[in-house]
């Protein structure tokens, strides 16, 4: 089996939500001295892009290095590599892998809590716009749960981490907010307004927070106080910053003083929230997620040969995939592909690649009607969804596309992001073959494309002498 660079780090977890932490196998991992830390942090805000050593230089004495900067970042990486490593030698040269220009850090999303946090709030965002504020609110909380501090707390005078401490703060408000939302909706006002103040002295100029406290105080029967929450945000507003309260704000205060019937607290239903059983959610699934692409080499030929067998065939076709699908907790799209092309998204890149094994085992024993063979080939590759309207479009779609064109019938190929996630988590008797460097028809930058294998069964060894009785 071809060798993946790099390896992601399997068994470690690393943690920014807070002070800077590896844990491995439930222990903290020493990641030495102030420098070296910082360094750790500088491949994590640039996971899965190669750093210069000239650029990791820059990030970490700016305009005065020492004359021996280099020759320490070298010295750093190879410390970070056996902690990492859990001091056995340098095994985790995969995990820092060096590469023509520098070093790159490969990582599984899951193992930085940052990156969950954001696959966690992205899920209840879309429960909440779908009217489910109790699963938003569940799925909010434990977003929230991650945090264990101010961000990178130990490296907060860091040049380099400024603008990912600032957004990362940012998003963690903004969830907080959300997470009020689902609350509200959940008939939980009365409760929020003491956090609702204390968010307020925190933060004063952010108007959603001014709205919720007003909202809150209003449902909670206190609508002089609710109208007073508005003058307040007024006047910090105009006397600190010289604006006036956006219109969302001046329409709250008119529907309080107009005691708007749509302001009352919602009636509690235990349906509300409910899903159907078996039912997939509404919404699609969002963050970093894998994309399974399909379509069938040659369909146009095999329609004009044989139309009424290729209806049959599709049929069957259809339903293998999705039943695959469905049984590794994939969401099929099939109304999203272009004739007999299929998107399917997976929350986990372990779970794509098995569908993807599963489907092409499936497909290549079915019995096709009229004697048809159809040839399926899939392409996989896992990146950032964007998701609008209950469709999904973006370079990771596009490219997922661009690499399913690579495949031949009956094959899957697989990108590099989707391999370095999988390489220890391969579904039995798998294995990736590295097919080199491809350019992708329509993108500038090229991919390290695998094939995903079945392992050849060993042969039989050759029948030994026959004991003949005498």
């Amino acid at each position: 089996m071809a060798s993946l660079a790099p390896q992601p780090a399997a068994r470690i977890d690393f943690r920014i939500l807070g002070p800077l932490e590896a844990v491995g196998e439930g222990r903290a991992v020493r990641l030495g001295g102030a420098k070296q830390r910082a360094l750790l942090a500088v491949f994590l805000l640039h996971r899965g892009e190669a750093l210069s050593t000239e650029r990791l230089i820059d990030e970490l004495w700016g305009e005065r290095p020492p004359p021996t900067a280099a020759k320490t970042v070298q010295v750093y990486v190879s410390r970070l590599r056996r902690a990492l490593a859990g001091g056995e030698g340098d095994r985790s040269a995969g995990v820092v892998a060096t590469r023509e220009r520098g070093y790159e850090l490969s990582l599984d999303p899951e193992r930085l809590d940052a990156l969950r946090f954001e696959r966690l709030l992205a899920e209840g965002r879309g429960a909440l716009a779908a009217g489910r504020p109790e699963r938003a609110a569940a799925t909010l909380e434990e977003a929230l749960s991650l945090w264990r501090g101010p961000p990178l707390a130990d490296l907060a005078y860091e040049p380099f981490a400024q603008r990912e401490i600032a957004r990362l703060d940012d998003l963690r408000v903004g969830t907080l907010e959300l997470l009020i939302e689902a609350r509200l909706a959940l008939g939980a006002h009365a409760e929020l307004v003491e956090q609702l103040e204390t968010l307020i002295a925190e933060h004063p100029y952010r108007e959603r927070l001014r709205a919720q406290l007003m909202l809150a105080l209003y449902r909670s029967d206190r609508q002089a106080e609710a109208l007073q929450a508005y003058q307040d945000a007024r006047r910090t507003l105009v006397e600190e910053l010289g604006i006036e309260p956006g219109e969302r704000l001046r329409e709250l205060e008119r529907a309080i003083l107009a005691q708007d019937p749509a302001l009352a607290a919602p009636v509690a239903s235990d349906e509300a929230d409910a899903e159907p059983p078996g039912q997939p959610p509404d919404e699609l699934p969002t963050g970093v997620v894998t994309f399974l692409l399909t379509d069938i080499e040659g369909s146009s030929g095999l329609w004009e040969a044989d139309p009424e067998g290729m209806a049959a065939a599709l049929e069957l076709h259809d339903e293998l995939i999705a039943s695959t699908a469905q049984a590794h907790g994939g969401r099929l799209l099939k109304t999203k592909g272009e004739g007999d092309a299929t998107v399917t998204v997976f929350r986990r890149a372990s779970d794509g690649v098995a569908a993807a094994a599963r489907l092409q085992e499936a497909l290549a024993v079915e019995s096709w009607p009229g004697g048809l063979e159809l040839r399926v080939r899939i392409g996989l590759h896992t990146g950032e969804a964007h998701e609008r309207a209950g469709d999904y479009f973006g370079p990771a779609l596009n490219r997922a596309a661009r690499l399913r064109a690579l495949a031949r019938g009956g094959t899957t190929v697989v990108s590099q992001a989707t391999a370095e996630i999988v390489h220890d988590r391969l579904p039995p008797e798998g294995e990736l073959v590295a097919l080199g460097r491809r350019e992708l028809r329509g993108l500038t930058r090229p991919e390290n494309v695998f094939e995903l294998r079945r392992v050849a069964a060993p042969a039989a060894p050759p029948p030994g002498p026959v004991a003949v009785e005498r």
